[in-house]
C-alpha cells in the first residue's frame, strides 16, 4: 500500500481541516473510490471518518453534502454492517441533501445521489 495515503484523504476530505470546497469535494471522492480497496484501514479509521460524514453533512456547500452523501452509500455497500451501522443516524440528514439538491435546482447532483443510494440498496 501506500502510507499515510488515507489519513492524508482524510485530512483533505474533512472540510473542518480544508477550507477549499473544490479540493474538499474531489477529495471525499477519492475517498469514496478508495473504500473497496482500503475496507479494512477504513474500518479502523472510524473516528477521522465520522468526522469527514460529520462535518461535510453539515456544511453550507450543497456539492460537499453530495459528495458526502455519494461517500456514506459507497460505505453502505462495501463494509460490512458493524462497520457502517453508526451511519444509520444520518438517514434524515440525507434526506435533507436529496431536498436541499432539488431547491437548488441540482439536478445533476440530485441524480447522482439518487443513483448511488439505488445501487446501494
Amino acid at each position: 500500500g501506500w502510507p499515510g495515503l488515507l489519513q492524508n484523504v482524510l485530512r483533505l476530505a474533512n472540510p473542518a481541516t480544508n477550507g477549499n470546497v473544490a479540493s474538499c469535494e474531489s477529495s471525499m471522492r477519492l475517498l469514496k473510490d478508495l473504500v473497496d480497496t482500503f475496507k479494512d484501514d477504513i474500518s479502523r479509521a472510524s473516528t477521522e471518518l465520522g468526522a469527514v460524514v460529520q462535518n461535510s453533512l453539515q456544511h453550507c456547500d450543497p456539492k460537499i453534502k453530495c459528495a458526502a452523501f455519494i461517500l456514506v452509500c459507497e460505505l453502505v455497500g462495501c463494509l460490512e454492517k458493524k462497520a457502517w451501522a453508526p451511519l444509520m443516524s444520518t438517514a434524515n440528514v440525507l434526506t435533507q441533501v436529496l431536498q436541499t439538491l432539488a431547491q437548488a435546482n441540482m439536478g445533476d447532483e440530485l441524480q447522482e445521489c439518487l443513483q448511488n443510494y439505488l445501487e446501494m440498496t
